[in-house]
């Protein structure tokens, strides 16, 4: 079976890319995505990766979906203020400003991609123009299903307000009603703003993880059950109970 990540952190298996080194992850601390190809037996195609925008999963989809045959595809909608770079050497620090990390800036021109990032928050970035094309790119994601038949689509919020928008588009594959910062806030973390929590992958703990992989096993084994169908997610089955405090006040 070939299993495909498209989005951020929340899918991203190769995390140390930038630094070339491979952090020793306790077993606890596995990523939900690596249990998930574990479990399934399948083999390591394409990862998420922490930090990007969501062109980053449309490119990168566009890229592997030439070479592979998917099964299963898989994509997380981030933020919408996330910028995309072409090249390595600027989506390094892109993701690096977005996630907080401290990085080295080697040469001039990463100086100078570091100062335009700068003043593109600062003095360009609009709100409106982000949310606009980046629901133009939700919109272009959840047609996929329709194109590609035999793969089997599962779409993962990581925000309330991606969740709110998918569910005006969506049609085909399986939606899964919940937001992945819902999870992050209620374990004592905001995504991209410090201070993190030590060792953690994925911005969930090793029990989130494991029930996540759950969630999303049922899923895939179950697929003609759920297909184009919103699946509805009970917050409670990840028994966090600090889970409603911020986004859902209402359901304390």
């Amino acid at each position: 079976m070939n299993i495909g990540f498209f989005g951020d952190s929340y899918v991203d298996m190769i995390w140390h890319r930038f630094t070339n080194v491979r952090p020793l992850v306790p077993p606890d601390q596995i990523s939900w995505c690596e249990r998930l190809l574990k479990d399934f037996n399948a083999p390591f195609i394409c990862s998420g990766l922490g930090g990007s925008s969501q062109y980053h999963a449309i490119a990168e989809w566009q890229h592997f979906s030439q070479k592979y045959k998917f099964d299963v595809a898989i994509f997380t909608f981030t933020w919408d203020h996330r910028l995309y770079a072409a090249t390595k050497q600027t989506e390094r620090i892109l993701t690096a400003n977005i996630e907080q990390r401290d990085i080295e800036l080697a040469t001039q021109l990463d100086e100078e991609i570091q100062v335009a990032l700068n003043h593109y928050y600062s003095k360009l970035a609009s709100r409106e123009s982000n949310k606009f094309c980046y629901a133009l790119m939700v919109k272009w994601i959840l047609e996929l299903p329709e194109q590609y038949p035999d793969t089997k689509f599962i779409f993962l919020p990581n925000t309330v307000d991606s969740q709110n928008m998918s569910k005006k588009y969506f049609d085909q594959g399986v939606l899964v009603d919940f937001a992945f910062e819902v999870l992050t806030e209620a374990e004592g973390e905001r995504v991209g703003v410090r201070p993190f929590i030590p060792n953690r992958v994925g911005h969930l703990s090793g029990n989130t993880h494991e029930k996540v992989n759950t969630m999303i096993k049922d899923i895939i084994v179950n697929y003609d059950s759920y297909k184009n169908k919103i699946f509805l997610v009970n917050y409670d089955r990840f028994e966090l109970k600090t889970i409603y405090t911020n986004f859902y006040p209402d359901q304390q």
